[in-house]
């Protein structure tokens, strides 16, 4: 019988097969790690945005003031407003505001609103805000699964939409616009002998391509209970303006 000798070169390999599979490993941990990484700081986006507006500055400046606070601050690209705070603009200057699922807001110079109602989550987003003067355009979220609801108001306008686009403006004309969908509009105004009553006049649905438009003519007719011709299309003066343009 031949003497066997064990040499280190005799020891068995490991085969080269593993290698591509432990690589496989890695990748697929990487990726699960890169996952989590994404999914944690989308769920802190998601919190850090719920109930709130963010704030971008497009162009010249705005002031923000909190609700029970009654000094205006300087408000800035990245600021959050929440329910009860107002926002203006000065002249010149253009404001974006964008809820947690896309839903956005987009203030006109010389714009004052206040934000009476505001809940977002996953899914939906309801906005209520009151113009006090200048141009609010809102355009619900691009995504179908999202349920947008907006109810904006004036002096004797009150807007309410679901998932549209629509512009309202306050001042000596109240006016609402109409760019996408269709939104019910209540007309309301003052008992002649007495102002603090207010009373319901007309509720209108405004829909794609079409506005209203209500100056003190209109109110006092409404006020005396007289016909008054409010809807009608959408006017070449508006779509020609930089706002429109803008969006």
């Amino acid at each position: 019988m031949q003497p066997y000798y064990y040499s280190r070169n005799n020891r068995p390999k490991k085969s080269s097969a593993l290698l591509p599979f432990v690589s496989l490993i890695v990748i697929v941990l990487i990726g699960v790690l890169v996952f989590q990484i994404f999914s944690y700081f989308s769920e802190k986006r998601r919190q850090a945005l719920e109930n709130k507006a963010a704030v971008e500055i497009i162009s010249g400046r705005a002031q923000m003031k909190i609700w029970g606070v009654d000094e205006w601050a300087d408000a800035r690209t990245g600021a959050v407003l929440h329910e009860g705070d107002s926002i203006r603009t000065e002249p010149g200057s253009r404001v974006v505001m964008t809820l947690l699922n896309g839903s956005a807001v987009r203030l006109s110079s010389e714009t004052s609103i206040e934000l009476t109602d505001l809940k977002t989550r996953d899914g939906q987003d309801e906005l209520g805000i009151t113009v006090n003067s200048g141009d609010a355009w809102v355009k619900a979220s691009e995504n179908q699964a999202v349920s947008s609801n907006f109810t904006v108001s004036t002096e004797h306008l009150e807007v309410t939409s679901l998932g549209t686009v629509f512009d309202v403006t306050a001042g000596s004309r109240e006016s609402v616009h109409v760019i996408s969908g269709t939104v019910q509009t209540v007309i309301r105004v003052p008992e002649p002998d007495d102002k603090e009553t207010i009373r319901i006049a007309d509720t209108l649905n405004v829909e794609f391509g079409q506005e209203i438009s209500i100056g003190q003519d209109e109110v006092r007719q409404l006020q005396n209970r007289r016909p008054v011709q409010l809807l009608a299309l959408l006017a070449d003066s508006f779509r020609d303006t930089e706002w429109y343009k803008w969006k």
